[in-house]
């Protein structure tokens, strides 16, 4: 009886990887919030700018006005300088009722006397002005600031909203949500017009949840707005379409991109995603210290089964269950997987973390066994919550293969028993026509591979 390989191309699969892909760990549940605050950033953006555009212009006339001021000023003080240089005041000589002026000096005091006025009026004109022009400039650098301030939120509130609307729509989508789903990218659209995510998700949601030539339509569509920027989405988009659609895709098609081709490290990751599926091996260099490095290697594990590359060297079985053992649910049963075709079954419960042999029998005051449920952990991280049944159920249904020989018998008649309660899905048929022997069981297995709720055979 052939075993059955996870197929990541089909919608639980590849709805779960792409939302890992690019909304890794993010609450999805924010994205309504962050996206009005958002729109409240952008309001006050658009008023800081048209206020710093007025404040530059007043500030260009009040800073000429103080250059001419202070030229006048200047005037002033040299016609009174050069009047002094051409009139220079005679020394007084002490009289009883004071000098006696002729008719020339009382003209010069005059003139002097008005000068001097003049120079004074300039100057305080000049000062009034220049304190002007300051207090300007002060206020102008002040909404200078403020505006930068609010550009600085507005980058880190959207780099956080592609994560969040990303996690939000794979997650309607993951839960048969897609008119919901295009509401909220509708919404988005509007919010943050030319936004790269929205329109990577658009083209995502429809490949998901209509198909092939629907996404291709949007991706069409939304060309345009994919100009804007100079990360190669449409070639990795229609890449990733091609391989839904199950045509060939060569090594060319796919490209040959650096993680410095792409404006954040979700579309990265998403590329990386891309190669993997094509059968490429990814650049593991560009994932230091990311999560999405650990789902990337197992899946190319399962991936290389089937398209093997020239020189391909298959860990051994033993390390990959010691590093499944340890991993989190969904590099887990993606290494379960690749163990069960592998044929490796009696290290499946190992791979989960299982010891059959440790689990002690029930003391007397108790009737049952550990139930299999308390072992194995029921959510997976950066997963949408829709899809963490179906990957329980899908570890839970290799633990069974891998103890059957190995767990005492009546702890895996309790399991076996448990099992009777999981989703019905591909897996669970194909799982108890193994243990029963019992080919017929396996009409009961949907074959539509992207159709069927988790392993198409």
């Amino acid at each position: 009886m052939t075993a059955p390989r996870l197929n990541p191309l089909a919608d639980p699969v590849l709805c779960g990887l792409l939302y890992r892909a690019l909304a890794a760990d993010t609450d999805g549940t924010g994205a309504g919030l962050t996206q009005h605050h958002l729109e409240q950033l952008q309001a006050e953006n658009t008023k800081l700018a048209q206020e710093i555009s007025t404040l530059r212009a007043k500030l260009a006339i009040q800073e000429q006005r103080a250059l001419d001021s202070a030229h006048n000023a200047r005037q002033a003080q040299l016609d009174l300088q050069l009047f002094e240089k051409q009139n220079p005041t005679e020394p007084r000589r002490r009289r009883l009722f004071g000098p006696r002026l002729t008719p020339q000096q009382r003209e010069a005091q005059v003139k002097r006397t008005e000068l001097s006025g003049i120079a004074a009026v300039e100057g305080a004109e000049a000062a009034k002005h220049k304190e002007l022009a300051a207090e300007m400039g002060k206020h102008l650098a002040e909404q200078t600031a403020r505006q930068e301030a609010v550009n600085l939120e507005r980058s880190q509130d959207r780099a956080r909203f592609q994560s969040e609307l990303a996690a939000h729509v794979l997650g309607l989508a993951s839960a048969g949500g897609a008119e919901e789903a295009r509401l909220a990218l509708a919404d988005a659209r509007t919010a943050v017009r030319g936004d790269l995510m929205v329109a990577v998700l658009m083209v995502l949601t429809e490949l998901l949840c209509t198909g092939t030539d629907a996404a291709l339509v949007m991706l069409g569509e939304l060309k345009p707005l994919f100009r804007q920027h100079d990360d190669p989405l449409p070639r990795v988009l229609g890449t990733l379409i091609g391989l839904r659609h199950g045509g060939a895709v060569t090594r060319r098609e796919v490209g040959a991109f650096s993680a410095g081709s792409f404006s954040t490290p979700a579309f990265n990751r998403l590329y990386q995603l891309v190669k993997v599926l094509a059968a490429l091996s990814h650049d593991e260099d560009s994932l230091q210290d990311d999560p999405f490095a650990a789902t990337l290697w197992v899946l190319r594990e399962l991936v290389f089964l089937e398209i093997p590359p020239e020189g391909w060297q298959q860990p051994p079985v033993e390390f990959i269950a010691q590093w499944a053992a340890t991993a989190e649910p969904v590099a887990r049963v993606i290494a379960q997987n690749v163990l069960l075709n592998r044929d490796a079954v009696p290290l499946l419960a190992t791979a989960a973390g299982i010891d059959p042999a440790a689990i002690t029998p029930p003391r007397r005051h108790q009737d049952r066994w550990p139930e299999l449920s308390d072992l194995l952990a029921d959510t997976a991280p950066a997963w949408p919550a829709a899809l963490n049944r179906q990957w329980w159920t899908l570890s839970a249904c290799h633990v069974l293969l891998g103890v059957r020989d190995h767990a005492p018998p009546p702890l895996f008649e309790q399991w076996l028993a448990e099992s009777y309660n999981w989703p019905k899905d591909d897996m669970y048929w194909w799982t108890l026509a193994r243990l029963n022997n019992d080919p017929a069981l396996l009409r009961n297995i949907k074959r539509d591979s992207t159709q069927a709720t988790t392993i198409p055979l």
